[in-house]
């Protein structure tokens, strides 16, 4: 179940104050990798599907229409990546939690298709587990291209994917997977978490070596993580939406300033997110766009006669746009959309 806080203003102020410690990166912790087992295709084509809020617990039969969901989905789509977007399982154990992901991965094992997973702020809400000892127990599953993220930073799974031009000789892509940590609450404030001071400033400085490796020109980029931003809910009357919202954005009170530092930086095209179960809805606004994945679990809550799905992206490579749609459950393609 989602904890639905005291909705406060989105003060960047506050949050600077309140980020501000721990806010100096070492160039040595700092891991911005050139090469990658990503490619894209012969046809310039990158699949993405994003899977949501999968909220796996001990493979019971809700998890099974779940798991069912998902192998429907990723049978279609064929994607060349699979990103789960946090909230992925919600066992109170290590050893649970280690099947858990064994099992919830097991249509894109199968198929031998990569993956990688963000935490949401239900990873290690139970049991007492901390949501490092989550995240590092997932980490040897096969095909899965996590990381440890810098140790200096905010957060467990901070960490960049290159997607490797055709010929697979360099990066022409890169993919941000970041933490969007779990709950604040001291200072009298109890809310979500936010992106930290300290992560976006590992991101201006990935950016900024990206971006000279890369002769001074940007790569196009995309950043996942579970807890959308303040933005989310700015944008959704944007004449570009294409979608629904059927609950409130459920994000930090406080504004970090991520998406002023992206849209300032430009590099980054979309921002895919979770959480928010039952909005799917993508907005567009000065060449960003923020999408939601759309729920794909029958173990947490939904909305009667409301399908699972997730979202999907295709990206092309040399260009900054992208396609997107939902592909739900029963194979059904809705809300096409071309970004750019």
């Amino acid at each position: 179940m989602k904890h639905h806080f005291l909705r406060w203003e989105h003060l960047l102020g506050l949050c600077l104050l309140l980020g501000a410690s721990g806010s100096a990166i070492a160039d040595s912790e700092l891991d911005f990798p050139s090469n990658s087992p990503l490619r894209f295709r012969s046809d310039k084509s990158f699949k993405i599907i994003t899977f949501g809020d999968i909220h796996w617990d001990r493979n019971c039969d809700k998890d099974q229409q779940t798991l069912r969901a998902m192998d429907t989905i990723v049978e279609a789509e064929k994607p060349d990546l699979v990103i789960y977007l946090g909230d992925n399982c919600v066992s109170d154990n290590l050893r649970a939690v280690r099947e858990g992901y064994k099992q919830l991965t097991e249509p894109v094992v199968r198929r031998g298709i990569p993956w990688a997973a963000t935490l949401g702020n239900h990873d290690g809400e139970h049991g007492g587990l901390t949501r490092a000892e989550v995240y590092r127990c997932m980490l040897g599953h096969p095909g899965n291209l996590s990381r440890p993220g810098p140790a200096s930073i905010h957060g467990d799974s901070n960490f960049i994917l290159p997607i490797m031009d055709r010929t697979g000789e360099k990066p022409a892509a890169l993919l941000y997977v970041l933490d969007s940590n779990a709950y604040y609450k001291q200072d009298n404030l109890e809310t979500y978490d936010w992106i930290r001071r300290d992560q976006i400033q590992w991101y201006r400085k990935a950016s900024e070596v990206y971006r000279q490796k890369n002769q001074g020109d940007i790569l196009p980029s995309y950043a996942f993580f579970h807890i959308p931003l303040p933005e989310f809910g700015l944008f959704y009357t944007n004449k570009s939406r294409v979608g629904i919202k059927q609950e409130d954005v459920c994000c930090s009170a406080i504004n970090s300033g991520l998406c002023a530092t992206i849209l300032e930086h430009r590099d980054i095209k979309a921002i895919f997110c979770g959480h928010d179960h039952v909005n799917d809805y993508i907005t567009g606004f000065h060449g960003l766009w923020l999408g939601y994945a759309r729920g794909i679990s029958y173990n947490t809550y939904g909305q009667e006669n409301y399908a699972k799905g997730s979202r999907v992206i295709v990206l092309k490579e040399g260009k900054a746009s992208f396609d997107t749609w939902l592909r739900l459950e029963d194979k059904q393609v809705v809300n096409v959309v071309h970004c750019k």
